[in-house]
């Protein structure tokens, strides 16, 4: 494969770069994945095949990850009490990751097709966006889990001494076991006041309003 292709790039680098946290599935994908496009070069004429069979072997990853995770479907799958916030942002993790990598297998393709096969391509944007919509949805689903231990608490509060009060440092001691959960699994972005965590403060300043 040219330096410019999929494993020119090398996942060490990649690493090193963005510091992704992964699991096990997901560096079996990315190693099937270069596997496919090491394929196209060396048998051209399959590329189409390839590229077709690539597109739907990381929409079940999606499509999977989703049952497994959201879907709770993990809890019957491998016997988990429960999908946990870190569950949920390492799941992101995975799918960010993967979405990394599809603009750089997306042209990879490219140089190997035809003109007239371009067309093909369409089936990464529809990937990308499928993946950036379920990452959408777990970060929804992380707000939510927070939404809804702030509820909660907040159902038995009472305007009353001592200031904070106790439901509120509660809150505070909720939101800093969330962090502490996901902090080093979700990129800073989304773990900082501009991502996951706005939607609690915002949350609360509208519950003491």
């Amino acid at each position: 494969m040219g330096e410019e292709g999929v494993a020119g790039v090398g996942i060490h680098r990649l690493l090193i770069l963005d510091f992704f946290d992964f699991n096990r599935t997901v560096l079996l994908l990315i190693r099937i994945i270069f596997e496919y496009c090491q394929c196209v070069d060396d048998i051209p004429s399959i590329t189409t095949d390839m590229l077709t069979r690539l597109a739907d072997l990381l929409k079940h990853f999606n499509s999977r990850s989703c049952q497994l995770v959201l879907g709770a479907g993990a809890l019957q799958v491998v016997g988990l009490k429960t999908i946990t916030t870190k569950n949920l942002a390492l799941a992101s993790r995975c799918l960010q990751l993967i979405v990394h990598y599809i603009p750089i297998i997306r042209v990879h393709f490219e140089a190997r097709l035809q003109p007239k096969q371009y067309n093909m391509l369409r089936h990464f944007d529809h990937i990308t966006k499928d993946y950036n919509d379920h990452i959408a949805e777990i970060l929804a689903k992380l707000v939510a889990i927070m939404d809804g231990l702030c509820d909660k608490t907040l159902s038995k509060y009472e305007v009353k001494a001592p200031v904070p009060s106790t439901c509120f440092r509660n809150i505070c001691k909720q939101i800093s076991k969330m962090h502490e959960a996901i902090h080093d699994l979700l990129p800073p972005e989304q773990t900082q006041v501009s991502g996951v965590f706005k939607h609690c403060i915002c949350l609360n300043d509208n519950c003491s309003s």
